[in-house]
């Protein structure tokens, strides 16, 4: 907050207003939980059914690759958080269940002891949260009726391993709790790298019992000190490409450039930075990519409008990272997951850096891969090209797992499946004469 100047007091920062909403706050949180306990209560409850696998469903298209990469292990159930209507009737053809996360029941005697510990858990918190701003204390006051909810659904769905979609939903924290006390286990990934910063409040306080990340680097030097110590930190590389596009990871490609935009868009350097590339590579084709979200912007009209216009060898495209990473062997990027994920799926990738703007950066922790100049990175690419240097991607194995096990597989060995494939590990090195990758030898680490 006083990074950026924003109040960090909440929506009624007044010391008034806390006195009339914190306590209105601890009764609502009470009443819900009260209300919920009553109304999930049966004389006879229905049978537990136990389950495979649990997702929580966001229908999202990354994740269903993952689903049907582990459906073989058995039942399959998606605890809906979001529906479009994209996925979910295709999903339900294969055999998969669908179910809220407010379901479940309690027994007389489990309802009893659920509105003893709602009273507790409530009176305890307001305690220890009267002095927070409204907002805070809001969610906290939710905190006992969102865990009895947990509390109920696993009475009736206990699911063996629990797939939890994003990390800044904290009720991942509390679910992780309630699932061991039916034997299951909580699965968690990060979609990406905290780029904008090195810390972000909402990735720092992660628990579950196994966590996949691209690479554990990060972690280890920012979050180590605020992760639950009993979380395993998975590292997996990137979940969302496709088995047949991790397969082109060594394939030969032409000697283009891609350069990804999408927080710098609006800043001058990007347009200096690009046209210094474009100019000193005219034979070459240089794909400029902007998130979809800043296409249509004035900054993002104006980049495109000033590079274009300047370099008729710089066009704009509209194609999806990975089928862009096939087109190119150089990759750039400002801040974001792309240098990783591009790393991987084996192009020599370089972090677009202007210290100026971005105070902190994870990417400065790896000497040789930021750029600052577009001067820079040309005396990168011919250097290389010269075979005077190589591309150090040896050094990056921090920051992006190369052990070239494929995403689905490390998680099927996790929940107790055979891996569809062996590991073929990214080259250690790059032959500049051959503009290729040399291959390591196929041997398996699983």
């Amino acid at each position: 907050g006083a990074f950026v100047g924003a109040n960090t007091q909440g929506f009624y920062p007044g010391l008034s207003f806390r006195w009339i909403f914190n306590p209105a706050s601890t009764v609502l949180g009470l009443l819900l939980g009260w209300f919920y306990v009553v109304s999930h209560t049966r004389v006879e409850v229905p049978h537990a059914k136990s389950f495979f696998f649990a997702a929580d469903f966001i229908d999202d298209e990354r994740d269903m690759l993952l689903y049907k990469e582990v459906e073989d292990g058995g039942s399959m159930l998606m605890v809906e958080r979001m529906n479009f209507g994209r996925h979910k009737f295709k999903l339900e053809q294969s055999g998969y269940i669908f179910c809220k996360e407010g379901e479940g029941f309690f027994n007389l005697k489990q309802a009893a002891c659920a509105i003893l510990e709602i009273t507790g858990r409530s009176l305890r918190i307001a305690l220890h949260s009267w002095r927070f701003s409204p907002g805070l204390a809001f969610q906290a006051a939710l905190l006992p009726w969102r865990r009895i909810r947990l509390r109920a659904f696993f009475n009736q769905y206990q699911p063996k391993w629990f797939w939890g979609r994003d990390s800044y939903n904290v009720q991942h924290i509390i679910r992780r709790q309630d699932i061991s006390r039916v034997g299951g286990q909580s699965l968690g990934v990060n979609i990406g790298y905290p780029t904008y910063c090195s810390l972000f409040p909402m990735t720092s306080y992660v628990s579950f019992d196994r966590y996949y990340v691209f690479g554990r680097g990060p972690y280890d030097r920012y979050l180590s000190k605020t992760f639950d110590p009993n979380t395993i930190i998975v590292p997996a590389g990137t979940f969302t490409a496709t088995r047949e596009q991790f397969h082109t990871r060594f394939n030969e490609r032409p000697n283009d450039i891609a350069i990804c935009c999408a927080i710098f868009v609006g800043e001058q350097q990007t347009v200096e930075f690009i046209n210094d590339i474009a100019a000193a590579f005219p034979n070459r084709s240089i794909f400029l990519q902007i998130k979809k979200q800043f296409i249509q912007t004035e900054p993002g009209l104006n980049l495109i409008r000033a590079c274009t216009e300047e370099h008729k060898n710089v066009s704009l495209t509209s194609l999806s990272v990975y089928n862009l990473f096939q087109q190119v062997r150089y990759v750039i990027s400002d801040p974001s997951s792309v240098i990783g994920e591009a790393i991987q799926m084996g192009n020599l990738a370089f972090a677009f850096d202007i210290p100026e703007v971005q105070q902190s950066s994870i990417w400065r922790d790896y000497p040789g891969l930021t750029v600052t100049t577009g001067a820079e990175f040309v005396e990168c690419v011919e250097r290389i090209e010269a075979g005077k240097s190589l591309y150090p991607i040896e050094k990056w194995g921090g920051l992006i797992d190369l052990s070239g096990r494929y995403f689905a597989d490390i998680v099927r060995a996790d929940v107790g499946l055979d891996p569809k494939e062996l590991p073929l590990p990214l080259y250690a090195f790059v032959d500049p004469i051959n503009q290729v990758g040399l291959i390591q030898e196929k041997t398996s680490n699983v």
